[in-house]
C-alpha cells in the first residue's frame, strides 16, 4: 500500500486506512476453499526446477524474464542469474550487490531492473554485467518495458518516465496527481502501435504517444465510490492487456472494460474487482477476481463465459493461457489448470511449498512458475 502526502493528524488516519485496504485488496479474508479430488485429465510434469534466491522476500518475487534460449531471474537481494530455456542449465550467475524493487524487462542485448535506491539498471544479457544506472528518484514496483530503443518505467508517484535504452538519459516524463491512499503496486505499462498506456490510482487509464510521452486520452475504468477512503479505492495496478482489436483493463472495486486502442472509447464493460494480470485467447478474456474467482468473457460482447469458484480464497495469481488451459498459480503453491472451454478444473500441480504470486508465463510450449521460497518451475502438459 503506497501513502502520498503526510498532514499531520490526517496523515495518522490514512496510514492506519492504509493498512487496512491492503487487508482488504486480496482474498485472504475469505477461508481459502479446500481443495477438492480430482480427477486429471491432463498430465503434468516438470522438465527442470531450479532454486535461484537464497534470501528472497518471502511476501513477494519478481518475475523471470524469458527468451526463446533463456531465462533471466533476479531477486530482491540482487543475485542474477541466467539458464538455458529448455534444459534448465544455468548459463551463468552475478551478484550485483543492490536491493531490487522490479525487474526483468528485456531488450535486445540488454535487460533492466530498478533498484531500490529508485535507479533504473541495465544489465548485459550475456553476463549480468551493469552497462549503465539513472535515477528516477521514485520507488517502482513494475518491471521495466523496452520498447522501440525507450525504457518505459511507472513510479509509485505518479511518473511514467522514457529513458534511452542505451545510456539510460532521460528522454520524456508524463506524471499525474496519485490519490493520498491507493493499493500498493503500480500498472506495467503496454506498448501498443508507439502508443504507451498503463493505469492509475483512482481508476484511470491514460494514453501518451512512445515518441514523446504526449498525452492522447485518459478514460476511468471505473470512478472510486463509498463513504470513506477504504471504500473509494479503485486502483488500475493490473496491467492492460490487448487482445485481437481490443484493450482490456480491469481495476480494484470496479470493472472489467473493452476499450478502442486508438481513442480509449469503452465497447462493454464488467463488474469485477482484480489487482491481477488478466489473459486471453482468440475467443475470449480471463480475470482472477479478489475472491479467487476464475471468469471468462466473451472478448466482442463481454458476456460471461464461465465462472470457476472452487478456488475462492487462495489467492489466485491472474490466469495464464496454456494451449487449451488456464493455468493460475495459489498461496500455497499450487498450479490449478482449467479448461478454457468450461473452465471445469482438470489438473493439479504443486511447485513447492510457498505462495505463487507471479502470473506464470507460457513461453511456446513450456510454462514457467516461480514462488517466493526462490523456486523456478518450468512445466509442459499432455
Amino acid at each position: 500500500m503506497s501513502f502520498g502526502r503526510k498532514y499531520g493528524f490526517i496523515g495518522v488516519i490514512a496510514l492506519l486506512l492504509s493498512q487496512v485496504a491492503c487487508s482488504f485488496s486480496t482474498s485472504n479474508m475469505e477461508d481459502p476453499s479446500e481443495l477438492v479430488n480430482l480427477d486429471a485429465s491432463v498430465r503434468i510434469s516438470e522438465t527442470w526446477r531450479r532454486f535461484f534466491s537464497v534470501d528472497v522476500d518471502r511476501s513477494t518475487s519478481i518475475q523471470p524474464a524469458i527468451t526463446d534460449s533463456a531465462v533471466f531471474t533476479v531477486d530482491a537481494d540482487g543475485d542474477l542469474a541466467a539458464y538455458e530455456r529448455s534444459r534448465g542449465d544455468r548459463i551463468w550467475a552475478r551478484d550485483i550487490g543492490m536491493g531490487i524493487t522490479a525487474g526483468l524487462g528485456l531488450g535486445e542485448s540488454l535487460m533492466f531492473a530498478v533498484t531500490s535506491d529508485g535507479e533504473v539498471i541495465a544489465l548485459s544479457r550475456q553476463d549480468g554485467s551493469i552497462v549503465w544506472k539513472q535515477a528516477v528518484n521514485s520507488e517502482v514496483l513494475a518491471a521495466p518495458v523496452v520498447e522501440s530503443g525507450q525504457v518505459i518505467v511507472q513510479t509509485v508517484d505518479g511518473k511514467l518516465i522514457a529513458l534511452s535504452e542505451k545510456t539510460g538519459a532521460r528522454n520524456w516524463i508524463y506524471q499525474r496527481s496519485e490519490p493520498a491512499l491507493s493499493v500498493r503496486g503500480t500498472s506495467t505499462p503496454i506498448v501498443f502501435q508507439g502508443v504507451v498506456v498503463t493505469g492509475f490510482g483512482g481508476g484511470m487509464l491514460v494514453a501518451v504517444k512512445l515518441d514523446s510521452g504526449r498525452l492522447l486520452w485518459e478514460r476511468p475504468v471505473s470512478y472510486p465510490k463509498g463513504r470513506n477512503q477504504v471504500q473509494r479505492l479503485a486502483d488500475v495496478d493490473a496491467p492492460p492487456l490487448v487482445a485481437g482489436i481490443r484493450m482490456f483493463a480491469v481495476n480494484y472495486q470496479g470493472k472489467l472494460v473493452a476499450l478502442n486502442m486508438r481513442n480509449g472509447r469503452e465497447s462493454w464493460s464488467k463488474s469485477v474487482s482484480s489487482v491481477q494480470a488478466m489473459s486471453a485467447d482468440k475467443i475470449n478474456v480471463y480475470v482472477s477476481d479478489e475472491h479467487g474467482v476464475v471468469r471468462a468473457y466473451d472478448q466482442e460482447s463481454g458476456a460471461v463465459v464461465w465462472v470457476q469458484e472452487k478456488l475462492r480464497g487462495r489467492r489466485l495469481t491472474g490466469p495464464a493461457v496454456a494451449g487449451n488451459y488456464i493455468v493460475a498459480g495459489d498461496y500455497d503453491g499450487y498450479t490449478h489448470w482449467l479448461d478454457s472451454r468450461d473452465g471445469s478444473l482438470v489438473a493439479r500441480h504443486r511447485v513447492g511449498v510457498s505462495a505463487i504470486v507471479n502470473q506464470p508465463i507460457t513461453s511456446n510450449d513450456l510454462l514457467f512458475v516461480s514462488n517466493t521460497d526462490g523456486d523456478l518451475a518450468a512445466i509442459r502438459w499432455h
